[in-house]
């Protein structure tokens, strides 16, 4: 589950509240839950880009997904080249492994 807050209020707090209503509602069923205005860009991405509204107010959803199309698609070169060198790295981490063993 992921909840969009109003800004200036404390994300920790609301988010065990939260979780203690929740956790009362689904008698101890586990639950996570995620604060979208404190996650990381990709996280948010994937909540806006795979998950379903259940309540929203549009004045606020949609200028925060736009925010967040437009900054994922403005930093996805960043990842990829990201991406590129961890490949790489973990190439020649497993190369040096093979050689070590043998």
């Amino acid at each position: 589950l992921a909840v969009y807050l109003d800004t200036g209020v404390d994300y920790f707090s609301e988010r065990l509240r939260f979780l203690e209503q929740l956790s009362r509602l689904l008698k101890g069923y586990p639950c996570d839950l995620v604060i979208l205005n404190n996650v990381s860009l990709v996280l948010q991405y994937e909540v806006v880009h795979g998950g379903r509204v259940i309540k929203e107010n549009k004045k606020r959803r949609i200028p925060f997904e736009v925010g967040v199309f437009r900054n994922y698609l403005d930093t996805e070169p960043i990842r990829a080249v990201h991406r590129q060198k961890l490949k790489r790295s973990c190439r020649q981490d497993l190369q040096d492994r093979c050689q070590r063993r043998f």
